[in-house]
């Protein structure tokens, strides 16, 4: 609602209850970060390359479209969720990977997806555990192991036996 009263800020991330992360034009974030502030929220400068999921990205989208079409795609044989729809990819992957680029990531709701269709553990694989603390502030009742290491690999797989 606070982006929608700003000419260039957009969501970009919908994280978690209470934690959406957007993009703008530079000139706009001061006066945005005091409307958060004022709306009792926490506006927290991020350092990121590039206003990604935003129209900003735009000109990135269609090039990106342009060279997919090069090659050919099918659809998945394992579940896939979509950051576009939050819904596992069908048949439409090029098209749903190229309105990533220009729309938010629906992290969230991608999450409570998985979870409504039976997944409860989740595995971060790479450095850091911003996924893994996320999925717990999204539903606590499921199990959620940052793994950037082999002994993380072997003690995720203590836990949560074998597929």
């Amino acid at each position: 609602a606070l982006c929608a009263q700003f000419k260039q800020i957009y969501p970009v991330n919908y994280n978690c209850p209470g934690q959406v992360s957007v993009s703008g034009a530079a000139e706009e974030m001061p006066a945005f970060s005091a409307a958060v502030k004022e709306a009792g929220g926490r506006a927290v400068p991020l350092k990121v390359a590039g206003a990604f999921h935003s129209p900003f990205m735009k000109l990135a989208e269609e090039g990106f479209v342009k060279e997919m079409d090069r090659f050919p795609f099918q659809t998945p044989h394992i579940l896939v969720y979509s950051n576009y729809t939050a819904q596992p990819y069908g048949s439409n992957v090029p098209d749903l990977l190229g309105k990533q680029l220009c729309h938010p990531v629906l992290w969230e709701q991608s999450v409570r997806n998985m979870i409504a269709a039976g997944a409860d553990t989740f595995l971060e694989l790479g450095p850091g555990r911003t996924l893994c603390t996320l999925i717990g502030k999204i539903d606590s009742s499921v199990r959620a192991f940052p793994v950037s290491t082999t002994e993380e690999l072997k003690k995720a797989l203590a836990e949560v036996g074998t597929c």
